[in-house]
Order: structure tokens, then sequence, then C-alpha cells
């Protein structure tokens, strides 16, 4: 029989080991793999990025980080996916501008407040690409002819509320045109639909499009941005059209809210030693990718700002809707 000393012994032992565990875990993080949610599908910008990055910060993580794609509702999928997550540190993803997604669609059960941010990764324009052989050389006469045609061109995004949307929808306005837009879930299928001749006009980042012009599969028209971007010869929309819209895709790493200050320290140092290795920043610059590290406090401010901003655009195109 087990006396009651030892049975009193026993017990005070598993209280102590009960007590110790989850410091113990949370001192040895991460003592398993950590999975990635990437929102958009496989083989677009957003995904390629955020797989390079995972594999060069795996050496300082200590363990491997598993990428895995969440396409569907215009991103709206994986970022709930990632809001919802076991705040602990081993579901993390790329946040994106999907987060604001609830502006225009109240029904989405995450808002803004609901993600830990980690850490900013890159922030690129968008560029309003045709195929190589398109009739329209130039954004002028792309403009001409949606003002001849009102609604018969179409013009591809990621997604429906997602920045390449807005953007296009930003334009249309200035421009006093009428466009028809086709949302993808990310913008590598609509990359395939334009190249296949199923679409007139598709948004891109210039680290999707990039390869593509310069073999001549597609044209870009103008770029989203106040300057034209190195590497692709494209105007800026303000050159080639005479009005301003300014548009940036951002890319971020975070989580769900909670994350407790020393696991979101460390994975915050491991990708940004992964982002400063040489390998990838060539893959950075080659493909088109400009990095824009920040850090998690500075995101804070970032997406205040930026929260704003979104706000503002969206009333200002009529798809704003009330919290």
């Amino acid at each position: 029989m087990i006396s009651k000393r030892t049975l009193l012994f026993a017990t005070a032992w598993m209280a102590i080991a009960l007590i110790a565990g989850p410091a113990n875990a949370q001192g040895t993080f991460p003592s398993r793999p950590v999975t990635l949610i990437v929102p958009p599908g496989a083989g677009g910008g957003t995904d390629v990025l955020f797989r390079a990055l995972a594999k060069a910060s795996e050496p300082f993580l200590g363990q491997p980080v598993l990428v895995v794609n969440r396409p569907g509702a215009g991103g709206a999928i994986g970022t709930a996916e990632i809001a919802r997550a076991k705040p602990d540190g081993y579901t993390i993803g790329a946040v994106l501008q999907q987060i604001y997604l609830p502006m225009m669609r109240p029904e989405l059960t995450y808002r803004v407040k609901d993600f830990t941010y980690i850490m900013m990764v890159n922030s690129d324009p968008l560029v309003f690409t045709v195929k190589g052989d398109s009739k329209w050389k130039t954004m002028s006469e792309l403009i001409a002819a949606a003002k001849e045609s009102p609604g018969r061109i179409t013009i591809g995004n990621c997604g429906s509320g997602c920045n390449s949307h807005i953007a296009a929808a930003l334009m249309a306005k200035n421009a006093g045109i009428k466009l028809t837009f086709v949302p993808f879930d990310g913008h590598a299928p609509g990359r395939t639909a334009l190249l296949g001749g199923h679409l007139d006009v598709m948004m891109l980042t210039p680290g999707e499009a990039i390869d593509y012009v310069k073999s001549g599969q597609l044209r870009g028209l103008s770029v989203t941005a106040d300057k034209r971007f190195e590497g692709l010869d494209v105007p800026t929309l303000k050159e080639a059209a005479g009005f301003d819209v300014v548009g940036l895709s951002w890319r971020s790493i975070g989580g769900p809210a909670g994350i407790p200050a020393d696991v979101v320290a460390k994975l915050a140092d491991a990708f940004r030693r992964g982002m400063e290795t040489a390998e990838f920043q060539e893959f950075a610059k080659k493909g088109g990718f400009p990095l824009t590290y920040m850090n998690s406090a500075t995101m804070a401010g970032f997406i205040a700002n930026e929260s704003a901003a979104w706000e503002q655009t969206l009333k200002d195109i009529s798809l704003y809707k009330a919290q």
C-alpha cells in the first residue's frame, strides 16, 4: 500500500511540475516546427517571398518553418486562420492588407486588433499590366478605350477589397472610367488568366511582373508609386495619366493577438537575421522585392496610420461599411 506521506510527496512534485512546465516550454521556444500561413495561393509574390524568408530564417530559429497556403475569399480565409490560432508562436503567418477587409465586409470574424504584428518584410507598388501584344501601349490609351466602352475592360486583382482592387478602383475614380473588376485568390492565377488572354488588365507587384515584362510576355503601363521602380522601366501613374494614385502592397509577419513578448522577440530576431542573409538579400534584389524592415513597436504605429488611411480611401470609393 502507498503511505499517506508518499502520496503527499508525489502530489507535491506533480504540482511543482505543472507550475514549472509552462515556464520551461516558454524558455525553450521553439521546441518544434513553426507553421507560417500564407493567405494567397502558391506561386504569387507573397508565397515566393515568404518561402524564401522561411528557408533563410530556419537556421536562426533552430526549427523548420512550414509554409502552408490557405487561399480563398480574397485572403480572408488564411487571415482568419492566423487570427484564431493559439497564441503560442507556433502558428504565425503573412499578415497583409487583408486585415482591412472587415471595413468592407463586417461579417468577417477578425479585426485589426486581433493580430500580433511581429515585423514588416517588404512593401512595393502595383503595376497596371497587359499582355505584351495588347493594343494598349500606354495608360492613356487604356483610359481612352474605357471611356468609349464603359465596363467592357476587365481588370484583375488579388481578391475583392484587397490592395490591388482598391488601387485600381482609385485609378478608375480619378480617371472617370468604369471597369469590370475580376477577383482572384492571389495575383498568380490572375497573371495566368492575363497571359492566356482571358483578362484585359491585371494588377501585379513588380516582383510578379518583372520577368514577364522583360521577356515581352507582358507590358507594364504604369506603376502606383511616386517614382519609377528600379529594374522595371514603367512610368508612374502621374507620368502616364496625369493624376496621383500611390498605393503600396506591404507584407509582414504576424500572429494572433496575445503571443508572449519573449516569443515575439525570438521570432522577430530569427526572421530579421534571415532577412539580412546575403542569399535572401540577393533573392529579393533579383526578384524585385524591395525590403522594408520594421520592428514590432514601429509596426504598431504604422498599422494605426494605415488603418485610418484605408478607412478614408474606402469611403472615397464608396466601399466602406460601418463597423
